[in-house]
Parts: structure tokens; sequence; C-alpha cells
């Protein structure tokens, strides 16, 4: 019994400290008023993460997540392998960042 109840615990610390909460999930779009010259922000002007995709513009692909703190690694599954690494910054519940070939651009997430 008592083998049982460390095992029950180690498991359950184990599954609460590896799950880290995926706040990229949701829509997003270009903030207001910001001036984009990339032309990856203007086609990606709205951005939707699901739970194991991405759609960028008319673009949908097969993507996993890796959370570490405020940043979430977004790559990109191309067949078997894995294709593009993207890391987007989580600056608070609402905004996120990423760098496009050297320029920032600030996303707002969007609701309906």
């Amino acid at each position: 019994m008592k083998f049982t109840k460390i095992t029950f615990l180690l498991l359950l610390i184990t599954i609460l400290t590896g799950c880290e909460k995926n706040s990229l999930l949701g829509t997003w779009k270009v903030k207001p008023g910001q001036s984009t010259s990339g032309f990856l922000a203007d086609m990606c002007n709205e951005v939707v993460f699901i739970k194991d995709s991405s759609r960028c513009g008319s673009i949908l692909e097969e993507v996993s997540y890796d959370v570490q703190g405020n940043l979430v690694i977004v790559s990109s599954k191309l067949g078997d392998k894995l294709g593009t690494k993207v890391a987007y910054e989580i600056t608070d519940n609402n905004t996120m960042t990423i760098d496009i070939l050297g320029e920032k651009v600030t996303y707002s997430r969007y609701s309906y």
C-alpha cells in the first residue's frame, strides 16, 4: 500500500510539473496601428494556433509546441521530419511578439 501511494505521488508530481499551459493557442492579429514592412507579417496578418496545427493566412500546417516559460517554440512538421521552428514570446495574456527577419511584430489576441 505504501509503495502505491508513493508511486501515485511521484506520477502526479511529474505530470503537474511537466504540463505548462500553452498560452499561444487561439487567434492572433497584428496589433492595430503597427506598421510592418515584412512580407511575412503582411501575409500572416492573422495567425490561428490550435491543438496540433496552425494557420497563417490560407496556409494550414501541422505543428508541435514546446512551452518554455513565456516562450512558445512552434515547430512545423513536414512529413516525418520537423520543418522550421519559430519562437513566439508571450508578453502578457493578450499580446505576443515574434521577430520576422529582424523586425519585431506584435500580435494581439483576437476574439470574435
